[in-house]
């Protein structure tokens, strides 16, 4: 079985899509030595709010969404942002892959108007991985898993 490690190097804006597109960097590490033949990789990305300081005009125009900064502590949870598949190819110990995120028009409302509501500065976001792992199994068939060893889900910035 694969012992999958992920983390998430960069995020961009694709320059060059046809639409709005970010563009999130990933490094899969497999640890145990086995071959990857593919890895059909689905990704939910959220925004944890809570992980950022607000100045007092953000505060104003996140009020719809949050509420009173009072009661932030109580009402201020993870957005959804998107949740996208790819296909990582064949690779033994190490490889990088990209994962395009389109920004289409029915990106999740509380996720734009969160976003709309920023003056500037880092969005905190929280990856959480899933999918179906193949594997060389030494001669047979290649297995497949989708399930591996938990892990604590990947941020990036």
């Amino acid at each position: 079985m694969a012992d999958l490690i992920f983390g998430c190097t960069g995020a961009s804006a694709d320059r060059y899509a046809a639409t709005p597109t970010l563009t999130f960097s990933l490094t899969i590490s497999e640890t145990s030595g086995v071959r990857v033949h593919a890895i059909a990789l689905r990704c939910q990305i959220r925004i944890e709010p809570h992980r950022r300081r607000y100045t007092a005009v953000e505060a104003r125009r996140l009020h719809d969404l949050f509420g009173d900064p009072s009661r932030w502590a109580d009402t201020v949870k993870p957005i959804q942002l998107a949740t996208v598949t790819t296909m990582v190819p064949s690779f033994t110990a190490l490889t990088e892959v990209d994962v395009q995120v389109p920004c289409t028009y029915d990106l999740e409302v509380a996720s734009a108007r969160y976003l709309q509501g920023l003056d500037d500065g880092t969005i905190p976001l929280l990856l959480l991985f899933s999918g179906t792992v193949f594997v060389d199994t030494g001669g047979a068939s290649p297995s497949s898993s989708s399930r591996g060893a938990p892990r604590p889900p990947t941020g990036c910035r």
